[in-house]
């Protein structure tokens, strides 16, 4: 149909409720960048096994606009597992407008329920944790770490608490492994960044 159209697809999104549909979606787009959204409350190791086989990338939705919608720290913590020993690049959407986890309105709204949500930096930092060998359970600590002192930043790396992530490890991740996070907001990562003195 795009082809009919004269237009060009770069990349597509699925979201599949049985695993068996991965394969299926893959060998009627044989070509091209296929997100699959792996769903919540689902065990992800099958799902990203499934991804891998079929050479495409993951989604996790790590947010929602009730309380009920945001993952597990566990949940979490063994996907980016998963897609790292799978080498499953992945994405991470919603909610993660905020650098550090913490409690934060859920939606714009004045009367907005609130809730603890995942914080990108905490995100990222737990994907180079599981990229350069760590362990899963100090993964999920630092998924779960909201003090900014725990974090530090400079020209050359990021720190949190002892652990040491190189720039170029940081690279690497960034162009292999997690492709990137969605957020609702163009400002308030970076506004984020500029208050905790990151940037």
């Amino acid at each position: 149909m795009a082809e009919r159209l004269g237009l060009s697809l770069d990349v597509v999104e699925f979201r599949p409720t049985q695993i068996r549909e991965i394969a299926a979606i893959r060998s009627r787009l044989p070509v091209g960048k296929i997100y699959f959204e792996v769903p919540s409350g689902t065990d992800p190791a099958e799902y990203v096994a499934a991804i891998a086989d079929a050479g495409g990338y993951a989604k996790i939705r790590t947010g929602g606009v009730t309380q009920h919608a945001i993952p597990s720290v566990h949940e979490v913590a063994h996907f980016l597992s998963y897609c790292v020993t799978r080498h499953v690049p992945f994405k991470a959407t919603a909610g993660l407008h905020h650098a550090l986890r913490g409690i934060h309105p859920l939606t714009y709204a004045p009367d907005s329920e609130r809730a603890l949500m995942y914080g990108f930096i905490n995100v990222i930092l737990a994907t180079s944790m599981l990229s350069l060998g760590g362990d899963i359970g100090v993964a999920s600590a630092l998924l779960e770490d909201s003090l900014p002192t725990s974090f530090s930043f400079d020209g050359e790396c990021a720190r949190w608490r002892d652990q040491r992530f190189a720039m170029y490890e940081l690279v690497h991740v960034r162009e292999n492994i997690m492709m990137g996070f969605g957020s609702c907001s163009f400002t308030e990562p970076l506004d984020e960044m500029k208050q905790l003195r990151w940037l």
